[in-house]
């Protein structure tokens, strides 16, 4: 009786244990519609540039599919030839099997003179890239795309990814980002990163 009743506690612990790791996985998603929102984060390097807010309606763009008005996009710093800059995520720790997607338009003056990379950050350092859409950065792109990826697994719970967008100070050149979707995450913390070894 003993061992039956010590198996089921045991069973009901590993039952109640999976459950709760099961709960952790969770989305996060914005949609950029009230401006930057409180999940991702914007930092500029010595290149100069942010990630800024903008109601599409007012900007002269590609419709997008789902008629949403606001996205996030690089910008250049005044007096700066061109923008460098990160949009960072929370803190989180990225199981296998964590995705991420987003919508996207990149258009430049010069093929392929403009860049969107997504990387994952961890212990201070950008690691390599996991996706890369800087193809599709030409002069007549007038198009919204939708991209999916496998985020990397991490190794440690200090995490984050980054969206790297570069651009030149050219009325052409335009990178502009909606709709992000993290899927399959776990835990979330929001402090901003004030540069890549503080993230």
């Amino acid at each position: 009786m003993a061992t039956l009743r010590s198996g089921l506690l045991s069973l009901l612990l590993v039952s109640t244990l999976s459950g709760m790791l099961t709960g952790c996985a969770a989305d996060i998603i914005e949609n950029f519609e009230n401006g930057m929102g409180s999940n991702w984060k914007t930092w500029s390097d010595d290149n100069g540039g942010h990630w800024l807010w903008r109601n599409a309606s007012d900007l002269d763009m590609p419709q997008r599919p789902d008629g949403d008005s606001g996205v996030t996009m690089v910008f250049p710093n005044e007096g700066k030839d061109s923008a460098a800059a990160h949009l960072y995520s929370p803190l989180l720790t990225f199981p296998a099997g964590a995705k991420i997607k987003l919508s996207y338009w990149i258009r430049s003056m010069y093929i392929g003179a403009a860049n969107l990379i997504l990387k994952r950050v961890e212990g201070g350092q950008e690691l390599n890239p996991f996706l890369d859409l800087s193809s599709y950065a030409t002069p007549d792109n007038n198009e919204w795309r939708q991209a999916e990826a496998d985020v990397p697994a991490s190794q440690t719970t200090q995490s984050r990814i980054c969206i790297f967008g570069f651009r030149r100070n050219h009325k052409l050149d335009a990178i502009a980002v909606d709709n992000l979707v993290l899927t399959g995450v776990d835990g979330s913390e929001t402090s901003i990163p004030l540069h890549p070894a503080a993230v």
